[in-house]
């Protein structure tokens, strides 16, 4: 859903604020982003500026103190952004600068959860806690360029064998596996996981399991995309399918 507040001022900068850090009518900057809103951004006391806690709140503030460790802000008005679906994905441990990419476009087209998923053809086996940290700031550089209400928590690694154990708790779960015929009926659903695995794919044994759990599997086309951007494609095509009102739609071949 798109945020009235920040569509009718799209001119002015978009922040993040902690939901910790905001009060009945006050919000209050950490160091990181008060440096860069006074000595980057030039900003000063009276300025209006927006920010999103990351749980789906947009605020209209206007600075009180412009003190570049720590800035206080009077909040204006807030807008409440609650998604028509909530998207969940869970994606195979990728390597290096693929998983950065998925983190930061799946943020950006509005995902709430992402789960990092170990399978048996993943070869990286954990996240390291300097890397961790850096999947963190990726997701919430792409939550303020996209202008978005929600940042997406990121999990803690999991093992394939646990996430299906609570598939049921959604509406719908697709997994990406070629020739899949998954195609979208019904109403819409209020909650949506998609699985894509690592490079190399699932195992038959891991679709089978998914399937047995309710997993729907969906195929995304002739091309043999590599899981950075099966992830995208997916997210953004299964998206694109559920805008109209109806929540039914061709898939697209």
């Amino acid at each position: 859903m798109r945020s009235r507040l920040w569509s009718e001022n799209h001119a002015h900068e978009f922040f993040y604020i902690p939901p910790d850090k905001v009060s009945e009518n006050r919000v209050f900057f950490g160091p990181n982003e008060s440096r860069h809103i006074i000595r980057v951004l030039r900003h000063r006391k009276g300025d209006h500026i927006y920010a999103s806690d990351g749980e789906g709140t947009i605020y209209h503030l206007r600075i009180c103190v412009d003190d570049p460790k720590g800035i206080e802000a009077e909040i204006l008005e807030l807008e409440r952004i609650e998604p028509r679906i909530h998207f969940v994905l869970s994606v195979g441990l990728l390597k290096g600068k693929r998983m950065d990419y998925v983190i930061e476009k799946s943020t950006e087209l509005g995902v709430v959860s992402i789960i990092p998923m170990l399978t048996k053809r993943t070869v990286v086996k954990n996240l390291g806690g300097l890397r961790r940290i850096r999947l963190e700031r990726i997701a919430m550089a792409a939550m303020k360029q996209s202008r978005g209400a929600w940042l997406p928590k990121i999990s803690e690694v999991e093992p394939f064998d646990e996430v299906v154990d609570y598939l049921s708790n959604y509406d719908l779960v697709l997994i990406a596996h070629p020739g899949g015929d998954w195609r979208p009926s019904g109403e819409r659903p209020s909650s949506v996981m998609i699985m894509i695995g690592p490079e190399g794919g699932f195992t038959d044994q891991e679709l089978d399991e998914a399937v047995r759990r309710g997993a729907k599997v969906m195929d995304l086309g002739a091309k043999r995309l590599r899981s950075d951007t099966a992830a995208v494609v997916s997210l953004a095509r299964v998206m694109a399918l559920f805008e109209n009102e109806g929540g039914e739609g061709e898939w697209p071949v």
